[in-house]
Formats: C-alpha cells, sequence, structure tokens
C-alpha cells in the first residue's frame, strides 16, 4: 500500500458516515427560527460546518440559511416545507450530521375595506364597501366572505353582491356591523366597521 493511499484511509475513518440527526420543527413565514445541533461533533474545535437549503416551496426567494457555524437561524419567507443540511468539515472529509425539516405555515392575510365616509348613512341610502385593498403577503388569491352581524332587530338589510366590492341598502335607523373575511388557501382575517344609520 501506498503513502498516499493510507493517508486517506486514515483521515476518513476519524469521520465515519453515520444517519444524520433529523429534526423536525415548525414555523410561520416570515418569523426567524433557530436551527440548533444536537449532537458531541459541535465540540470539535477544528471543525467548520457548511449549510445547505436542500428544498423549499416553489414560490419562495430563499438560497440559503445564513452563517457558517454549528447553529443557524433561518426566515422561511413562505408557507410550505423545507429541508435544510448541516455539514461537518473535518480534514479532508466532510460529513452531514443534520437534516432540518421544516413545516412552515403562511402569513394572514391583511383584511381591509372602505366605508361611506365617518361610517354613517342615512335611512334608506344603498352604500358600497369596498375590500380591494385587502392584501396577501404571499401574493396569493383572496376569496371575500361579507357578513351583517349586527343590525335593528325589524330590518331587513341584507349584503348584496358577492367579491371584492358589495352594497348594502339600510332601512331602519341604528346600528350595523359589517364584517369582511379574507381568505388564501388556508388562512384568513376578518376587518370589521360599525355603520351607523340615521
Amino acid at each position: 500500500m501506498s503513502c498516499r493511499a493510507a493517508l486517506v484511509i486514515v483521515a476518513l475513518a476519524g469521520c465515519a458516515a453515520h444517519d444524520p440527526i433529523v429534526v423536525e420543527l415548525e414555523a410561520r413565514a416570515g418569523e426567524e427560527i433557530e436551527l440548533l445541533s444536537t449532537d458531541t461533533l459541535t465540540t470539535i474545535a477544528e471543525a467548520t460546518y457548511r449549510w445547505e437549503l436542500v428544498e423549499a416551496p416553489a414560490s419562495s426567494r430563499r438560497t440559503s440559511p445564513p452563517g457558517d457555524g454549528p447553529g443557524s437561524r433561518f426566515i422561511p419567507d413562505v408557507r410550505g416545507d423545507y429541508i435544510i443540511h448541516r455539514w461537518l468539515q473535518y480534514g479532508v472529509g466532510e460529513q452531514l450530521t443534520h437534516e432540518f425539516l421544516i413545516a412552515s405555515a403562511g402569513r394572514a392575510p391583511t383584511a381591509s375595506f372602505t366605508a361611506p365616509p365617518g361610517s354613517v348613512v342615512t335611512v334608506g341610502q344603498t352604500a358600497t364597501f369596498d375590500g380591494s385593498g385587502s392584501t396577501s403577503a404571499e401574493g396569493l388569491a383572496l376569496t371575500y366572505e361579507w357578513v351583517m352581524e349586527v343590525k335593528p332587530a325589524d330590518s331587513t338589510a341584507a349584503i348584496i353582491g358577492t367579491g371584492a366590492q358589495v352594497s348594502a341598502t339600510f332601512d331602519r335607523a341604528g346600528t350595523y356591523t359589517i364584517a369582511l373575511v379574507v381568505i388564501d388557501e388556508r388562512r384568513s382575517e376578518t376587518a370589521r366597521k360599525v355603520i351607523l344609520a340615521q
């Protein structure tokens, strides 16, 4: 056996392959999480580390987690599943020590709608409500659900229409509460306005 072959065998023997530690984490898009190591290999003073983003949702713009130490931080930018590998580099060898499986929930959309000025109408008036200012931080399509939550006991007022713009005719004096629920693929948010008919 040549000296070169013997040196290679010794170097690799010092970093024997083993199955990586699998860490499952739950996260929320836009919020930072810590990726912490849980093995004794991090005590090797001469070791360096390489982090690799192996898998991300198709709409994600993330490329790699920051840092080159034993631990790292990561911010998933959209909902979906991410896989991150941590590699230990020591001498001439490299070893996959950790596989982080991150399930990221999405960011809730923002519900918003316009109402008549001052949210005051006259009895018999038909008012328009526009929810097209509602947004999804992840750029997802929104659906709109309108509800007249509160109205005077003898009122027959109801929301007319569907989609981002609807209307209602206020047939009795009193207080009405209009609610808009905007929904993306999985999450929702509600906005409410109190309308005074007089």
